[in-house]
């Protein structure tokens, strides 16, 4: 929804950069309307129609993806990545931070 006090930002404008790499972002949301996905099997297919790119996530990539499309913020889906995969907590954040930092990188995420 337009706010008639303030200008419609472009997703470049209202996208932050990460504070420290390595760090979890408080909130992440989907870049632009220009990002697409459909599940197939247990994978995502995740298309940025403005960048004519396309990638496949699977096993915890497509975890993680499928919470960041319900709006999950990136603290809740490291406890829910806890609870499943058995693994250090620590190499479970840095690996989810990581994550995060290339899908941000490549366009399909805003950090908030």
């Amino acid at each position: 929804m337009n706010s008639p006090h303030r200008p419609e930002l472009s997703a470049s404008e209202r996208c932050s950069e990460p504070a420290v790499s390595g760090e979890l972002p408080e909130r992440v949301s989907i870049f632009s309307e220009d990002i697409g996905w459909r599940k197939t099997g247990n994978d995502y297919v995740v298309v940025h129609m403005a960048e004519g790119s396309y990638y496949v996530f699977r096993n915890s990539a497509s975890f993680i993806w499928e919470r960041l499309i319900e709006g999950k913020p990136p603290l809740e889906i490291l406890l829910e990545l806890k609870a499943v995969f058995s693994a250090d907590s620590e190499i479970l954040r840095a690996d989810l931070a990581e994550f995060l930092e290339q899908l941000h990188s490549r366009k399909l995420v805003c950090f908030s």
